[in-house]
């Protein structure tokens, strides 16, 4: 049985202690995949220039010189997929695994429902011949969330596959739906476009609205940290707040981010977990 450890520092801090993902932006990985336990010894592993305490605010406003996934570390570039803002047109199936994760308040639930067609939007830590995953999808109904998946070949999944199985188990944690077993999980097709929505120009993000989808920000670490089994900042993005949580030590209030991952969310307050590195990079 999984434990609850909502840590709420302020009325807008909330912060998830189940670790997704533990990759650095420079590539290497902690050994246990804790984000919690990372020491970040090495001296340049966010390369994300963090002497920057003292930004112009206006800096982190204007924005980063380019948008979209461009740096190679970003897991999107890094398997050679592209990156879209129009919301997918095929019907996957995702609309019924959905309605049963919701309505699965009590505990894992099991449910026999076809997916066909999926595309995956964002991946977790996965270390190497690792066999549990979670991970991102989207059809046209919107995105979901598969948490610890046990899959064949997990660590090869990658963003913009297409993907195919049957969705055996389910549960709502605390408010997140999320497809939890699967069976004859299938990738049929590799390098199809990722759903990524503007959340520059659809500020200001909700779960309701955008929870589980991979969304696109940037802007300045305006306060904190505070400790929320990582650090959880607040983030200023298009004269918003939001919690942006990670695992570095690097970060510091003023710096610069921009940001490409999943929305979630703790406690009913929305984050940007970033505590895979590769998710972001400071500008």
């Amino acid at each position: 049985m999984r434990l609850n450890l909502l840590c709420l520092a302020t009325i807008t801090i909330a912060c998830d202690p189940r670790v997704v993902a533990n990759t650095k932006i420079d590539g290497s990985t902690e050994a246990d995949g804790d984000a919690d336990s990372d020491a970040d010894s090495d001296a340049d592993s966010d390369a994300d220039a963090d002497s920057d305490a003292d930004t112009d605010p206006s800096a982190c406003a204007d924005g980063p010189s380019k948008t979209g996934p461009w740096w190679s570390t970003h897991p999107i570039t890094a398997a050679g997929a592209t990156a879209t803002n129009t919301p997918y047109s095929q019907d996957a199936g995702l609309t019924a695994v959905r309605s049963a994760a919701v309505a699965a308040t009590g505990g894992n639930e099991a449910i026999n429902l076809p997916v066909q067609g999926a595309i995956v939007t964002a991946v977790g830590y996965v270390p190497a011949g690792g066999t549990y995953v979670s991970f991102w999808m989207a059809d046209s109904s919107g995105p979901m969330f598969g948490y610890n998946v046990d899959l064949p070949s997990a660590d090869t999944l990658q963003p913009g596959d297409v993907v195919t199985f049957l969705a055996t188990e389910v549960v709502n944690y605390f408010d997140t739906p999320e497809l939890t077993a699967v069976q004859n999980f299938t990738v049929t097709n590799t390098g199809a476009p990722v759903w990524v929505i503007d959340g520059m120009a659809e500020a200001p993000l909700t779960y309701a609205s955008h929870g589980e989808a991979v969304v696109e920000v940037w802007g300045e670490l305006v306060g904190g940290p505070v400790d929320c089994g990582a650090d959880c900042y607040d983030f200023e993005y298009a004269n918003n707040i939001i919690t942006f949580r990670t695992s570095s030590t690097y970060d510091r209030v003023g710096d610069c981010i921009h940001y490409i991952g999943p929305l979630t969310q703790f406690g009913g307050v929305e984050q940007l977990d970033a505590t895979n590195f590769n998710w972001y990079w400071s500008y």
